[in-house]
């Protein structure tokens, strides 16, 4: 009876341990990529947009601050929304600097804003949105 509270009692304890070295792991990963992003902004993806900061938050959120080389009156937010969320699902299933990432439940929010620095948008893609996609 003994061994067998011994043995649960390991087994508790790795299974513990493991969780408690898992969290630092991801968070780690999140700091350098946010590190690695922000080096390179701005950064300019397109003739209208530019990534300029990414910032990691709690509970495994990554935020991505964009401006568009546009007024807020010429962007068609429905077509931004579907862009974005697209586009995002693709770079989280095809980037290899994203891979890390996968299965951590890593939330990723876009946040646009216009060429006077007006927010033109937030989206945000939840780990239900890219899972369903793969």
């Amino acid at each position: 009876m003994k061994n067998i509270i011994v043995s649960i009692f390991l087994l508790v304890s790795i299974i513990a341990f493991d969780a408690c070295n898992s969290k630092p792991a991801v968070d780690t990963q999140i700091s350098l990529y946010i590190t690695h992003t922000n080096k390179m902004c701005p950064l300019v993806i397109d003739q209208i947009t530019r990534l300029d900061s990414a910032k990691a938050f709690p509970d495994h959120t990554i935020k991505h601050y964009y401006t568009l080389n546009t007024s807020k009156e010429n962007v068609d937010l429905n077509m931004l929304k579907e862009n974005v969320i697209k586009n995002t699902i693709n770079e989280i299933q095809n980037n290899p600097q994203l891979k890390p990432f996968k299965g951590e439940k890593i939330t990723y929010i876009q946040i646009y804003s216009d060429k006077d620095g007006n927010e033109i948008s937030t989206i945000t893609v939840k780990p239900e949105d890219y899972e369903k996609a793969q």
